[in-house]
């Protein structure tokens, strides 16, 4: 019988949650890491590997995912410092290389398509090209589009964040009686417990 190592678990576990997850982040996620572990790892700044403009940029991107509505976006949420938790501390060293790039590519595509770095776009340039880049992803996977790994980052940053479970998503700590169907407009959002 073959012995399973660390990172044959974490694949296998991955296939398990849709395929959708690369084994450095479902091992995060398994380690509990989430936005509260940032906001520590935010003030350990010799273990940082994203510059500032690199964090401007990822913010911007993360806050475009999910802006704020009546509910705080993923800024509000701590996602950006997520994000830079799971690149420097849980991705392997060519994920993290692929990860910068991917995440310097998106001035250059603002320029080839606005003239303008990312953040000095207007609103509407940078919608655009969001709306472009997540056209482009269709039918990828997000180990092979940055665009879709930083969606997926940002949403699971997001829901594992306070704000997203208790503001977005319904949290009660003793939920009550189970009912299987229930129409959404009856409980107006989905539940995090």
């Amino acid at each position: 019988m073959k012995s399973l190592d660390r990172r044959d678990v974490l694949k296998r576990m991955t296939g398990l949650m849709g395929g959708g997850l690369s084994a450095s982040v479902a091992s995060g996620i398994l380690s509990g890491v989430g936005p509260a572990q940032a906001a520590a790892f935010a003030l350990q700044t010799d273990k940082h590997t994203l510059k500032a403009a690199d964090m401007a940029v990822l913010a911007e991107l993360a806050d475009r995912i999910i802006p704020d509505t009546d509910t705080p976006g993923a800024r509000a949420a701590g996602v950006p410092a997520y994000i830079h938790l799971m690149v420097s501390e849980w991705y392997y060293d060519d994920e993290r290389v692929r990860f910068i790039a991917g995440l310097k590519s998106i001035d250059q595509l603002s320029r080839d398509h606005t003239g303008k770095a990312f953040l000095q776009a207007s609103e509407e340039d940078r919608h655009d090209l969001m709306v472009r880049m997540d056209r482009a992803a269709a039918g990828k996977s997000p180990a092979d589009n940055f665009f879709l790994e930083i969606k997926q980052l940002t949403l699971i940053g997001y829901f594992t964040s306070q704000i997203g479970a208790e503001e977005e998503l319904r949290y009660e700590a003793v939920p009550g009686p189970y009912e299987g169907c229930v129409p959404l407009s009856k409980i107006g959002r989905a539940w995090a417990t």
